[in-house]
């Protein structure tokens, strides 16, 4: 992605904004009022615990979890010893704020083969990057790698079949996906699909603030967001 700075202070700015206002707004300050009683700073660290619980895996579990295409590393605020958090993005915007929190950072633009050994993680996060990058094949296939067998990868993309034209709102978006296509690309290189949800950022707060009380029904196929939220595990096996 070119200049990925002007990129972020924009994309920030407007999300500032937007996530705001209305409903949404006052749903997400009450997400910020309950971390706070959890001991997290924002509702931001209250992300984690979820993705984890999407997962099947128990907070605190020592984990080493990476973030491709972190940006401010928002994703990665929730704070627990036995997790070794792991950034990269292609630009250096946020590198010393990401060190300073005890975050390794590797500047890359995906894909490419990473300073990572073989089944050395746990869990990758891909929260909107996938559609950013044009050789996804690519992108996937160096996560298999580096991903344990049993390992998971989380991710967040717009759902073409929903949002349709909306999808070029972002002028740096070049690939995107429907369920069909993700799952077959997903399978098709090694992973099975272990959860997927029809939801957008508000749903995510209003699952969080509801103890997944209702997830069921709001992130559902027929009344769910118009983002793909997916986790799909390494397929067990030698890689093909």
């Amino acid at each position: 992605m070119r200049d990925n700075k002007r990129y972020l202070e924009q994309y920030e700015n407007t999300q500032s904004r937007t996530l705001s206002e209305g409903l949404g707004g006052l749903v997400r300050r009450f997400a910020d009022y309950k971390a706070r009683c959890s001991g997290q700073e924002t509702r931001d660290g209250m992300f984690i615990p979820r993705v984890l619980e999407l997962c099947g895996l128990q907070k605190g579990s020592t984990l080493r979890v990476l973030d491709i295409g972190v940006g401010s590393g928002w994703a990665l605020s929730y704070e627990d010893n036995n997790i070794e958090y792991i950034a990269v993005d292609d630009g250096e915007n946020y590198k010393s704020t990401l060190e300073q929190r005890g975050i390794k950072f590797i500047k890359a633009k995906m894909p490419t083969r990473l300073t990572l050994d073989d089944q050395s993680i746990d869990l990758v996060i891909m929260n909107h990057l996938i559609e950013h990058i044009e050789d996804s094949q690519g992108l996937v296939e160096e996560i298999r790698r580096i991903l344990r067998r049993g390992g998971f990868v989380y991710l967040r993309t717009p759902n073409i079949s929903r949002v349709k034209w909306d999808s070029w709102s972002d002028y740096t978006h070049v690939k995107p996906y429907n369920v069909r296509g993700l799952t077959s690309m997903m399978e098709a290189l090694g992973f099975k699909m272990v959860r997927l949800l029809y939801t957008d950022h508000t749903r995510m707060v209003i699952d969080i603030v509801t103890d997944n009380f209702i997830r069921g029904l709001i992130s559902s196929r027929f009344v769910g967001g118009k983002e793909i939220e997916a986790v799909f595990q390494v397929e067990s096996g030698e890689k093909g």
